[in-house]
This record gives structure tokens, C-alpha cells and sequence, in this order.
């Protein structure tokens, strides 16, 4: 959440958030808690309750498997370019070396673009909600 600017890092992020989830669920359905016996199905619930988590669980669908057809199930992002990153603006020279640290990692869809920092600081207190509330 820290580098804002650097695209390895959000990738990294939003594919380690998305397994969370996975791993979440293998053992919750083990344990009898979540009857869902897919975890695509769970995470579907997922997305209804969180749309930080809807945006961040279609990105990492999108990396892992290139764009996405159209399915039964609306996805809000459909192609790994959807995520990219966007220069600082200022000029060269104008301010110290740390002024070029202001690039920004964003996440392109058709209503709006989301700073991916900000996306995955909500999945990430999302995350730590489900937890919470399963008693892990």
C-alpha cells in the first residue's frame, strides 16, 4: 500500500489477498462454518458485501487468467492492462529526487478509476473483518 506507484508490488498485493481468500474458505468449508462447497461461489458473496474486495477478486481473476469473456457473471475488470501505472506529473529537476516517487498504480473500469493503494487497503481491512468475525 506503502509503494503506490510500483505495479509488481499491486500485483503481488492483489493476488496474495485473492489466495487469502481461498485458503479462507478451503478452511472454513472444512470446518463446517461456510457450506459453499466453491470457493468462486463464496467469494461471489464476498464481492456483494464489499466492492473494494468485487474490484480487487476480478483484477486477480483478469491476471491470472488474461481477459475475460463475457460469462454469467458480470466482472468489473476484463484485461490485465486495466491496471497500470501513471507518472508523476512534475518536471525534471524542479524538486528534490523524492518528487518522482508520486507515480500511481490505478485500476481502469467503465464507471471510474481506482487507486489501487486505496483498493487494496480496503480489502485488506475487509480481510481483517472476516477474520475477526470467523475467529481466526
Amino acid at each position: 500500500m506503502a509503494a503506490r506507484g510500483d505495479l509488481r508490488q499491486a500485483i503481488n498485493a492483489a493476488m496474495t489477498l485473492d489466495a487469502l481468500f481461498g485458503i479462507l474458505h478451503a478452511e472454513l468449508h472444512r470446518a463446517g462454518i461456510v457450506t459453499l462447497r466453491r470457493d468462486d461461489d463464496w467469494k461471489e458473496e464476498l464481492a456483494g458485501q464489499s466492492s473494494d474486495y468485487r474490484l480487487l477478486r476480478d483484477l486477480a481473476y483478469t491476471l491470472k487468467h488474461g481477459q475475460l469473456n463475457l460469462g454469467n457473471k458480470p466482472r468489473i475488470v476484463r484485461r490485465p492492462d486495466q491496471l497500470f501505472t501513471m507518472p508523476g506529473a512534475f518536471a525534471p529537476g524542479a524538486f528534490s529526487p523524492a518528487a518522482f516517487d508520486t507515480g500511481q498504480v490505478w485500476i481502469d473500469t467503465e464507471a471510474t478509476d481506482h487507486r489501487a493503494n486505496e483498493v487494496i487497503a480496503g480489502v485488506a481491512e475487509f480481510a481483517r473483518l472476516q477474520l475477526t468475525k470467523y475467529g481466526v
